[in-house]
């Protein structure tokens, strides 16, 4: 099967319009709902519910979209190994962070790993907690830091850092009662 294919499903199916996918792609529309109805027929199986005024994706469709996009970002990844090794790097680590962790210690860790192995390239993704999991289970993530440690099987989570927690208020906040005492 052409990646082609899984790319033109994956912007039709996100797009939920054949006009738009095909614009988004830089192609026309005939070619783009050729390529989804044989898809379909290679497939066997309908991958959208199409009307007049709206496309969806069938559940069979939403269940190929999650496989194409795993198997276009590992062909992303391959794609990037083998730039980064003709580059001169030995390998390479990516690290998935989410976006409410404590960036200085996530900066000072990525400059002390690129200090003590200067030929591995360090990819770091911003994803959500669920996505990190789904990633590492699926092999396409080394690493994920995250505020949660509630992973599932075969994923083990390890404190790594630990920050204070302070509240800061003025010397006489509107939370101090008249005889000094905190409302509550």
């Amino acid at each position: 099967m052409e990646l082609r294919l899984l790319r033109y499903f994956v912007a039709v199916a996100e797009e939920l319009h054949f006009a738009r996918a095909a614009e988004r792609l830089g192609v026309e529309q005939s070619p783009v709902s050729r390529a989804m109805r044989n898809l379909e027929a290679t497939l066997g199986v309908q991958l959208f519910d199409r009307s007049a005024h709206q496309t969806r994706l069938t559940w069979a469709g939403q269940v190929f979209l999650g496989e194409c996009r795993r198997v276009l970002a590992t062909v992303e990844q391959a794609v990037s190994a083998a730039k980064a090794a003709a580059q001169g790097y030995q390998g390479y680590l990516r690290i998935a962070i989410c976006d409410s962790l404590a960036q200085p210690h996530i900066a000072t860790l990525l400059a002390r790993s690129r200090e003590e192995e200067p030929e591995l390239e360090i990819r770091v993704f911003e994803l959500p907690f669920a996505q990190q999991l789904k990633g590492l289970h699926n092999d396409l993530l080394d690493i994920g830091f995250a505020l949660s440690d509630a992973v599932s099987e075969g994923l083990v989570a390890e404190p790594v850092w630990t920050d204070p927690l302070s509240v800061i208020v003025p010397v006489r906040p509107p939370l101090i009662g008249a005889r000094g005492s905190a409302i509550g």
